[in-house]
């Protein structure tokens, strides 16, 4: 037998145990609330206090599993804890836009998962709602964005990562483990960093723009690197450790603010000032320098690699990154302006010019 595969699905079993085992404490929970629970077709539910449903169980074994919007009569908002999980026959969903919210391991060790529909309408997806899938871990490009702006996973190895401005949310552990990751661009479209984001990157210094009203548990915890974080005024929210064993941290706040009070309830050094919601200190951007894309003043093969990245689609660069990347004066970025770097990297051309 081969001992990899052999490990691969014990390892899935293991998972999948101790899902169902959440997933029934979570049930008994729930019945010990007097929660009214019926069946229609293979899907278990629970009716919500708003009057609208949640799927708790299936029971089905359809390889395309198409998610009904209304069970008796009743709109389906909320897909719960472990209600597919460990359901190997599955090979596609499509989720209807009556659903709100993906709880925790909704989808979890479904180990044939290809395709996932999820429409807009969607505006919380818990953690690991689709751990162990081949959805989750082999989609196309760096980042894989779901839902109403959910960032659900990156997995880039660049230094430095510009988040698009169509995110509205970074997800639950979205870029944790990536200890390469030294920058983080942040836009105004983002208005959660969501529990475990950050964990245990490489980031040094951070600005959460003034969009962000909610950072979550553990968010930036073991980020040994990190030194500065602003945070501004209209964050209300910041969970547990959301800085934890960042021992070289200070934060930058605002006085009166709910990130000075968090500051001060957990011992995280902080510098608190008055006036708009900017960092104290805004940092002059980085010269424009041709072929020096991440800005640390040499030209190397990470700018290439940034450029050609760029090139199809895979990452975004900013506006003084694009001006930088583009060799030829082209107005474009193209796979020739990466090879140009490059050649300049190693010494092959003194000169974007040649």
């Amino acid at each position: 037998m081969d001992m990899k595969k052999y490990f691969g699905k014990f390892l899935c079993l293991i998972a999948a145990a101790a899902i169902f085992a959440g997933t029934f404490q979570f049930a008994a929970a729930a019945d010990g609330a007097d929660a009214i629970h019926g069946s229609f077709g293979d899907y278990d539910y629970e009716l919500l206090d708003d009057g609208t449903v949640s799927v708790t169980y299936y029971r089905g074994h359809d390889s395309d599993v198409k998610l009904p919007n209304l069970i008796d009569g009743k709109p389906v908002t909320q897909i719960a804890r472990g209600a597919f999980a460990a359901c190997s026959a599955i090979k596609s969903v499509t989720i209807p836009d009556s659903v709100t919210k993906i709880c925790s391991s909704a989808f979890a060790v479904c180990d044939s998962l290809e395709y996932v529909s999820i429409p807009d309408s969607v505006t919380e997806i818990e953690m690991d709602a689709f751990y162990l899938t081949k959805w989750i871990d082999s989609f196309e490009g760096d980042f894989l964005i779901a839902g109403k702006g959910i960032l659900l996973k990156y997995k880039g190895d660049s230094p430095s990562v510009v988040i698009s401005d169509n995110v509205r949310v970074i997800g639950c552990g979205a870029l944790s483990d990536h200890t390469e990751l030294k920058s983080v661009t942040i836009p105004d479209s983002v208005e959660i960093v969501d529990a475990l984001a950050f964990y245990h990157t490489g980031l040094e210094k951070v600005t959460i723009p003034n969009s962000v009203t909610r950072i979550g548990e553990s968010a930036f915890s073991r980020c040994s690197g990190l030194t500065s974080i602003f945070i501004p005024s209209t964050v209300k929210e910041i969970g547990e450790s959301a800085f934890s064993l960042c021992d070289e941290l200070t934060a930058e706040c605002r006085r009166g603010s709910a990130a000075e009070a968090y500051c001060k309830e957990n011992d995280i050094p902080f510098e608190a000032s008055e006036g708009e919601d900017l960092p104290p200190e805004k940092e002059e951007p980085k010269p424009t320098r041709t072929g020096d894309i991440d800005g640390d003043g040499e030209i190397t093969s990470n700018d290439a690699l940034m450029i050609l990245r760029s090139s199809v689609g895979a990452f975004e660069l900013t506006q003084s990154q694009k001006s930088a990347a583009d060799t030829d004066s082209d107005r474009e970025i193209t796979s020739n302006d990466a090879l140009k770097v490059l050649r300049f990297s190693i010494g092959a051309i003194v000169s974007f010019d040649q």
